[in-house]
């Protein structure tokens, strides 16, 4: 809440600064991990845009106002800030505004698209890294532009993730109405998608309860790291899940299976 909060102000304070003030005085802090600030003038004050700069990624940590009076009063001696003036759609002002509200967006589209299709979603992922390509020149436009532009992927990535989720309670519907014949390729097909998200928890504990056996069969042909990856995210069941009905149909597979245990002992009801 606190980064939507901070990226609402950010986007206001590019189009009301863009519009009132031709230059801006930048302050670049250059060590390890590097502190840059925007100060805009209106007035008699000053707007400050206070960011990070880390792994070549800018981050905006505050937005606040004071008496140009008092510019620079707060700074230590050794560490006495200097500003250099630059335009208000300077490449460099750009660079510092547009990748922040870049790195933000996508940090709240990651966020979201955790919640409702899952931490590591192959799919979402791809198209993330090949639509947010066009974003990246952060140097070019003015951010008020940027901001427009960057609003529309957003728009389209929100689309993106609605879009996998429901596919995903398509599948699941399917189970449902399937439950008594899944198929040992339907699983295996399953499984290469499975991750941390309410439908496919849903979807997983179908196939436990409903086909013991085919799905210890599938587990047992993973290799050692697609089975580790699989099984890191059996504790997180939500509290509803009927973890005890996945269990006993587990142990009541007579295949014999050197990772049946493991699952057994791993699914567990997600800490609240």
């Amino acid at each position: 809440m606190k980064q939507i909060i901070i990226l609402i102000i950010c986007v206001f304070i590019g189009q009301f600064s863009f519009a009132q003030s031709d230059s801006v005085y930048l302050s670049n802090n250059a060590k390890i991990i590097g502190h840059v600030q925007i100060i805009t003038p209106f007035g008699d004050q000053y707007i400050r845009e206070s960011y990070t700069f880390f792994k070549y990624r800018y981050w905006i940590n505050k937005v606040d106002t004071a008496s140009l009076a008092t510019l620079g009063q707060e700074d230590s001696k050794k560490n006495k800030k200097i500003y250099y003036r630059y335009g208000n759609c300077d490449s460099i002002v750009n660079e510092v505004r547009n990748s922040s509200q870049y790195w933000n967006n996508i940090s709240e589209i990651e966020n979201i698209a955790r919640m409702e299709i899952g931490f590591g979603n192959i799919v979402f992922k791809k198209y993330l890294d090949v639509n947010s390509k066009e974003l990246r020149n952060f140097s070019e436009q003015c951010s008020p532009n940027y901001n427009v532009e960057i609003s529309t992927f957003q728009k389209e990535y929100l689309e993106e993730i609605q879009r996998i989720k429901l596919s995903k309670l398509a599948r699941y519907e399917q189970l449902v109405l399937n439950s008594k014949s899944i198929e040992v390729r339907f699983i295996s097909e399953f499984l290469e998608s499975f991750d941390v998200c309410e439908t496919d928890y849903k979807s997983l504990e179908l196939i436990i309860i409903e086909s013991p056996e085919s799905f210890v069969r599938v587990i047992d042909k993973l290799s050692d790291s697609e089975f580790y990856n699989f099984t890191i995210n059996l504790d997180s069941f939500p509290i509803n899940s009927r973890i005890l009905e996945m269990k006993t149909s587990l142990k009541n597979v007579k295949v014999g299976s050197s990772r049946k245990a493991q699952i057994i002992r791993k699914i567990k009801q997600k800490k609240v």
